[in-house]
């Protein structure tokens, strides 16, 4: 049955029928984040249409916006729902990024950039629309499109496994593995308990049950079901193996004649020519940087709306050199760190045949020692297009992710795993958290707060000059302000800051910043102000939701991030969570963080006998977030053993009451030996 366009902006206003998402769409969407990944932008939320008076199809359920991981997976999947729109129940489709809307019976049709409320041609999310008549339906996924093989070829493995972020010889060695742990049958499943109860190993890389807490609370799967999805078990791999890692990888899957080693081989009884063959076929194929998705590969589509397929152009700063391996597009991200992608020899990439430098394996391996292999040279594209160059677009992540002055910048270590991030630009949040905490720069700060205690007292003294100098420069640079140097000298966090207790981008993020933010003419409230219009950040009742939910967490002592807290407000704007949900996540962080007090108690006001003690020794207002009470509260501190404490701090001894009571001290002490009369 055809599938009939219905315009929800000239229907009635939403009705209570249409108070939460589309069931259509929600499967859809459980789907298309499950098996090609990426973030969910909002489904339902009752509103007009950005910048008009109409209702917007979100105020019906009907419309779901999505962020992909690359825009190249977005348009695979995008052209498989307009060559059976009907099979989806998907009547439209916004493509911000390529300014242009589908529209089922239509076509595509380019729109003006700066129009739909100013988000075509700035924004880069896909919006998706379900037709009236599909609205109430349930979600499956199209015949033959959704169906896990039986068996998986080593073509389809490698694919999997390179959506998971293998690359290398790391890739290669996975497709290996699989064929000896399951035979490539996604639902291999080795246990000798019942089979219902989900123990022993599973899917196509045989992944243990011991790992399941770990990988549900990494977020990769949500129940053990989820390892028989050869997509999510490639992740699961990819995450416990730290990307393939040698010492992992033998830990994981080294065998022997007698099964399971974990000091073993963990090639033993594979068939690595043939796993190596099928990789190169999917590289050369160019079917390695597809999507796949159960049932087969989702097609392939031009690159950008009106473009016919030909072949991708190479950013400018590209190095061609051709080894006995192949050809690969080089590129020097600096302080010794380098990233290279694999170009195929069909001709799907454009490049200068003379600008080509010939060199051994070794030779590659002794120039670039610190490479980083980021996959296939078809993805560089959309870089090129954006950015020029990769140098530009690398420059762009350093910003994104540690921003402008941090030094880790320079660290090899932190530079390798932003490099690896550069090439898998889906990697998730904590991975790359992980990955970073993981490096040797981030460990050092530990070991910089400990090698403190050692320092001399004039070794200290310069360190924390050097350390207020630098606090003057990050303080101009977001007030605009200048100050005096004694002004970080006398201030509580000059000697965290130079021991290492806290980073300086840190009191920059929690402190400098939120001060900043509240001078109207200063750099860092100007450049919010820029960012918050050119974002045209949408509707103003999620930010009053979030602003709600800084409220909550003010008043139970807990501290989020932006991110976490604009992905609460969506969910509880688009009822996938409630305001009770959100109050129980916050009560059992407060519970473990204050394990002291009654949970029902909010920590604002549990706090009140510490505030109060510090209010009034230190002569100066105090509130839940004053460091010194926040250590008492998480340390279960008494407020008696709090006050004791104040009164042993050099900062009590300088106020009126600590001379008050020295002095009084000092009356009684003499009295009792006659010195005062």
């Amino acid at each position: 049955m055809a599938l009939v366009f219905y315009n929800w902006q000239q229907g009635p206003a939403p009705s209570s029928q249409y108070n939460h998402l589309s069931p259509l769409l929600a499967g859809f969407e459980s789907w298309v984040l499950q098996n090609i990944g990426g973030s969910d932008l909002g489904g339902y939320v009752r509103r007009p249409v950005v910048g008009g008076s109409a209702w917007s199809s979100h105020a019906f359920g009907a419309a779901w916006d999505w962020a992909p991981p690359s825009r190249e997976a977005a348009l695979q999947l995008v052209d498989a729902i307009i060559a059976n729109p009907a099979a989806f129940g998907i009547q439209a489709i916004h493509d911000y990024a390529g300014s242009r809307v589908w529209r089922v019976g239509r076509g595509w049709q380019a729109q003006a950039p700066g129009s739909h409320g100013g988000e075509m041609g700035v924004n880069t999310h896909f919006h998706f629309e379900v037709a009236q008549s599909s609205w109430g339906n349930t979600f499956e996924v199209p015949s033959g499109f959704g169906e896990i093989p039986e068996t998986m070829t080593r073509i389809e493995t490698a694919q999997v496994l390179y959506m998971a972020g293998f690359r290398g010889d790391a890739l290669w060695k996975m497709v290996a593995i699989a064929g000896r742990e399951s035979g490539y049958r996604p639902a291999a499943h080795r246990t000798d308990q019942n089979p219902s109860e989900m123990s022993g190993d599973r899917g196509l890389f045989q992944i243990n049950w011991i790992h399941d807490d770990r990988l549900i609370r990494a977020g990769i799967i949500n129940s053990p079901q989820d390892l028989f999805n050869p997509v999510i078990a490639a992740r699961a791999a990819y995450f416990l193996s730290s990307g393939g890692e040698e010492a992992a990888l033998g830990q994981l899957w080294g065998a022997g004649p007698n099964g399971w080693n974990g000091q073993g081989n963990y090639l033993y009884g594979t068939n690595p020519q043939a796993a190596q063959a099928a990789v190169n076929e999917a590289r050369e194929s160019g079917v390695l940087t597809q999507t796949w998705s159960p049932g087969g590969s989702i097609p392939s589509f031009p690159s950008g709306p009106g473009q016919g397929v030909g072949p991708v152009e190479l950013p400018r700063d590209a190095q061609l050199v051709r080894t006995e391996k192949g050809l690969f597009a080089v590129f020097n991200l600096g302080h010794g760190t380098f990233i290279w992608y694999t170009i195929p020899n069909d001709g799907s990439v454009e490049f200068d045949h003379s600008d080509v430098v010939k060199m051994s394996n070794a030779k590659f391996r002794e120039k670039y020692p610190r490479g980083i292999d980021g996959g296939s040279a078809l993805e560089l594209g959309p870089i090129t297009d954006e950015w020029g160059t990769y140098r530009s677009y690398w420059e762009n992540v350093l910003i994104e992710v540690i921003g402008l002055r941090n030094p880790a910048r320079d660290d090899p270590g932190v530079r390798r795993v932003l490099a690896m991030y550069a090439g898998r630009p889906d990697m998730s949040e904590a991975e790359l958290r992980n990955r970073l905490e993981a490096t040797r720069w981030w460990n050092q700060r530990t070991e910089q707060e400990l090698a403190w205690n050692d320092l001399s007292a004039a070794e200290r003294n310069k360190r924390m000059n050097d350390t207020a100098v630098q606090m003057a420069q990050v303080w101009f640079q977001l007030t605009g302000q200048q100050a005096e140097l004694s002004q970080f000298r006398s201030g509580q966090y000059l000697e965290k800051i130079a021991s290492g207790r806290m980073s300086i981008d840190m009191w920059a993020e929690t402190i400098v910043k939120d001060r900043a933010e509240n001078m109207p003419n200063s750099p860092w409230s100007r450049t919010l102000r820029d960012e918050r219009e050119a974002k045209r950040q949408r509707g103003v009742d999620i930010e009053n939701t979030q602003n709600q939910i800084r409220d909550t967490l003010n008043t139970w002592g807990l501290r989020w991030n932006d991110k976490t807290i604009e992905d609460w407000a969506r969910k509880i704007m688009s009822k996938k969570a409630s305001d009770d949900d959100l109050l129980q996540t916050v009560q059992d962080q407060a519970v473990v963080l204050y394990p002291w007090k009654d949970r029902e108690i909010d920590t604002r006001t549990a706090s009140q006998p510490w505030v109060q003690a510090y209010s009034t020794l230190m002569e100066k207002e105090g509130t839940l977030f004053t460091p010194q009470i926040q250590k008492a509260l998480q340390q279960g501190q008494s407020a008696w053993d709090f006050e004791q404490e104040l009164k042993r701090s050099e900062e009590w001894a300088s106020t009126q009451n600590g001379q008050r009571s020295i002095d009084e001290t000092i009356s009684e002490v003499g009295s009792m030996f006659g010195y005062v009369q």
